[in-house]
């Protein structure tokens, strides 16, 4: 019995061993085979990123090829002249035409707003075969951009935002009319015409009054209001037009109830980047209004108004 015993302790010793055995040789395969997937996974990953540099490679140079094959270079604007007293701009085009033919005529070919028809210009070379082009007067916008936030709580932990998503789209609608231009050469019966090129050019003209945005934030039967004036991003471009004055008006069922110069809160503070907070001097007044107008007086003595409040 006692000789069985020993025999069932040695077998079970040995398959242990064994079994641990077996396990290290099975571990170490797994890792083994871990690290094969890894290397296999980041060659791929280096494969992929190599033919992705490759491809982008061989676009740019077909890219390249394609502009030093066009027989005309991208056109540009070269100068903006701006007239304030007429509120116009004359915006002037730019661009290089390649092996151009004696007696070519070329003419570029534009469309402003909503016009249906294009307008030509008989285009003037300036050197060797470099083209200008001034377009008739651009009506610059003559006042602010309005930006309106419009926030709205209630107990139950609602809030309307959503009237400020619609007014800004709006706003900026109103203020985007497109500039589309192509220039065309003929000579002889032959014509040839380049890619139609769209421009906003309210991006690109100045804006003289910048940008004024109000943010009304009414919580229950509580409001607050403060207005930010934000000064065009080139103010080298025109004489610095800043906002001296802003007044917040109040309606209810049509007729004037209040009015309230709101406070300037950069006041004697340098920003440098042509910001001014403005906020009201009593806050958390109650909501006794159905309508909000911002107005704003400009230093040159221009005066601007906005609904920015009607409840709904």
């Amino acid at each position: 019995m006692e000789h069985f015993k020993v025999f069932f302790k040695i077998f079970v010793v040995v398959a242990l061993c064994i079994s641990l055995l077996f396990n290290y040789s099975l571990l170490s395969k797994l890792n083994d085979l871990e690290n094969r997937v890894k290397s296999i996974s980041s060659n791929q990953n280096q494969v992929l990123h190599s033919v992705n540099s490759q491809t982008s490679h061989l676009s740019n140079i077909i890219n390249d090829m394609r502009k030093e094959q066009s027989w005309i270079s991208p056109i540009t604007i070269s100068d903006i002249d701006t007239n304030m007293e007429k509120g116009e701009a004359n915006v002037t085009f730019e661009w290089q035409i390649r092996e151009l033919k004696d007696g070519s005529t070329v003419v570029f070919n534009y469309k402003y707003g909503n016009e249906e028809e294009y307008n030509t210009i008989n285009a003037v070379e300036k050197v060797n075969g470099l083209f200008q082009a001034t377009v008739p007067p651009i009506e610059i916008v003559l006042e602010p951009e309005f930006i309106v936030n419009l926030i709205e709580s209630h107990r139950s932990g609602n809030v309307k935002n959503e009237r400020a998503i619609q007014e800004t789209k709006v706003e900026q609608a109103e203020y985007q009319p497109s500039l589309k231009y192509f220039v065309s050469v003929s000579h002889n019966d032959m014509v040839k015409s380049s890619d139609i090129n769209t421009s906003i050019m309210n991006r690109m003209l100045p804006k003289p009054y910048g940008h004024i945005e109000s943010h009304i934030n009414i919580h229950d039967d509580k409001y607050n209001v403060f207005v930010v004036s934000i000064s065009r991003s080139k103010p080298e471009e025109l004489d610095p037009l800043t906002i001296e004055e802003v007044y917040l008006k109040k309606y209810k069922n049509g007729r004037l109830i209040g009015k309230e110069q709101l406070i300037n809160g950069n006041e004697g503070i340098t920003t440098g980047d042509n910001i001014i907070e403005f906020e009201r001097k009593q806050l958390d007044q109650e909501v006794d209004f159905d309508k909000l107008v911002i107005k704003a007086i400009y230093t040159d003595g221009a005066s601007f108004e906005r609904e920015v409040y009607p409840k709904y």
